[in-house]
């Protein structure tokens, strides 16, 4: 069924407005299970003093035996921010697909609380 009027199959546009992703889903399984990017987000995330970043949803093998999702959020310049632990999921598949049903209005929270936390992504902790 084609888009019309805002909608897209009966679905408002508001909430399909941050699926419009590129996922990586289809990407090599990393075998010794470090954290690797599964959906890079394709649309900006507007934080309230006006900085935009670009999300990506990251995950890894928790020690549990679960797989852990977190989001991190890159400004054009500036550190990238990352949330705590967003969603524990019983493997990758279904981890990516958590990650490819995030909305827009669920991506601004994580912003908010990754900005709270000043969590920065691991690959700028030793960066200063």
């Amino acid at each position: 069924m084609p888009a019309t009027g805002g909608m897209l199959q009966g679905v408002p546009k508001a909430k399909v407005r941050a699926r419009q992703l590129h996922t990586l889903s289809l990407a090599p399984r990393v075998e010794d299970h470090m954290a690797e990017v599964l959906v890079r987000f394709t649309e900006h995330v507007v934080a309230e003093d006006g900085t935009a970043y670009l999300p990506q949803v990251c995950g890894g093998l928790a020690d549990d035996g679960l797989w852990e999702g977190w989001i991190e959020y890159t400004p054009e310049s500036g550190r990238t921010r990352r949330t705590h632990r967003e969603t524990e999921q019983a493997n990758r598949d279904a981890l990516v697909y958590w990650a490819e049903g995030l909305t827009l209005i669920y991506l601004e929270g994580a912003l908010k609380r990754a900005l709270a936390t000043g969590d920065v992504s691991a690959a700028q902790q030793g960066n200063g």
